[in-house]
Order: C-alpha cells, then structure tokens, then sequence
C-alpha cells in the first residue's frame, strides 16, 4: 500500500465516530439523562398548580381572630391575628411582591371560596397587592379587587369579615381634596332597623415625604353599614392614582 493510501485510511479512522456504547457516552447515560429531562418537564409542569393549591388550602383552612369590630372610628378596629397557618399566609403575603400574578391568582380563588376565614385573610393583604401591582405597573385588574373586597360587605357576611371589608376599603380609599372631604360625609337615612352610629369621618393626611408630599383625605365609617351606604353612593367615583397608589374619589 502506498504512503498516500495509508494517511487516507488513517485520516478515515481519525474521524469515524463511535456507536453509542462503543466509545464516548454510554447508551444507558444517555438514556438516563433523556429520562431525566422528561421527568424534569413534568415536575415544573405540576409544581406551581401544587404550589396554588396548597396555598388556597392553607388560607381557607386558617383560624383567625378579628377583635374590635363594633366601632370603626377605634385605631384597632378590624385587628386581625392569624392563629393557624401564618407561615403559609405570610408567604402569599411576600408574593404581593415577588410574583404579583400567583398573588392574585390566590385573591381570586380564596374569594370565590366559602371560606369566611380566607376571605378576611384576603381582605387584609388587598392593600398590600394594590402598593406592589401599582409599584409594577400591573395596576388593571385592581378596579376589580377593590369591587371584590366592597362586596363583602353585604349584611350576608358573618361581622368579623364585614369589618376586616370596612378596614380594606380605609386603606385603599382617599379623597383626592382634602377641601371637599365634608361632601363626602353624607349618607342616606339610616335604615329604621339600624343599630348603633350611622356616620362618616374624614381626616386631612399627607402621603409621601417632601416635595413629593400630597395633602388627601381619608375615610372612616361607624360601622360596615355605614360602609356600605358610603361606598354605594360614592364607590363608582373611585378611580385608581398610579402617583398615589390608591383609589381616589373627587
């Protein structure tokens, strides 16, 4: 054989690849890692419905305790304390930040449960998913968690979750200027049936800290059917402030 011939066939050799399982990778460690890759898929596809779910169960399964509900003028009015399942609460509380969307999706679910519990739970962090969402810029949907929180209102709600709807809505809620708060101090007539105070307050606050300070006001009812007359005359003016991150009436 010639002296070209055999470089040929040695260059040949040089670049034939190996068969699986001949040199190289092993077949059974590509196999394996092929499964791997399939097995990985599955987990991330099942991991954030598990991760919802656990974390609706947690928060319609809390306890909680809601004291002073009877006057809604009281610094402590609607004080809420989680008795079982903080960790898990507090957890979606953070996702207020961290992952806005898993937030509201569990908002959304919890209300739409029967859960008493989980609704408070719900009405508490509203004011917290409104300061983040608006922080993000992803402020749409929150026009429909404010009408989420008003509804649970209702004289059908047991009083512990009409308070903690009460003491949301004060904290998402302020009038633009502080000049004509006392229009907003207006009620209808009291149902003939009512108990108790049938009256609004507002108060003259600032918001933000020097030059980017602004002077709103805001508002505090006796109690949640106060609330709720309130917020069924002037609720619709309420309109969500980017700047202000809460919902203003004017």
């Amino acid at each position: 054989m010639s002296k070209d011939k055999k470089q040929d066939k040695k260059d040949a050799e040089s670049k034939h690849e190996p068969a699986p399982g001949e040199a190289g990778v092993p077949q059974w460690a590509l196999i394996v890692g092929a499964l791997m890759l399939v097995a990985g898929g599955a987990l991330f596809a099942v991991r954030e419905p598990m991760r919802r779910n656990a974390a609706v169960s947690a928060l319609t399964g809390a306890k909680v305790t809601v004291n002073t509900i009877d006057d809604g003028f009281e610094d402590s009015f609607a004080t809420t304390i989680v008795d079982t399942n903080r960790r898990e609460y507090l957890d979606v509380l953070g996702a207020c930040r961290t992952d806005p969307d898993f937030a509201r999706t569990i908002f959304n679910t919890v209300m739409k449960e029967s859960s008493t519990e989980g609704r408070i739970l719900c009405c508490r962090m509203s004011f917290f998913m409104a300061q983040d969402e608006g922080d993000m810029g992803q402020d749409t949907g929150l026009s429909e968690m404010l009408k989420t929180v008003a509804e649970q209102l209702g004289s059908d709600r047991k009083p512990a979750l009409r308070a903690q709807a009460q003491w949301a809505l004060g904290q998402l809620l302020a009038i633009k200027d502080p000049a004509k708060a006392k229009d907003f101090e207006n009620l209808p007539p009291a149902p003939k049936d009512q108990k108790g105070v049938w009256l609004v307050k507002t108060k003259e606050e600032t918001f933000g800290d020097g030059p980017n300070a602004v002077k709103l006001a805001r508002v505090r009812w006796s109690n949640p059917d106060a609330c709720l007359a309130w917020w069924q005359t002037f609720g619709a003016k309420a309109v969500w402030d980017a700047k202000l991150k809460r919902f203003v009436v004017e």
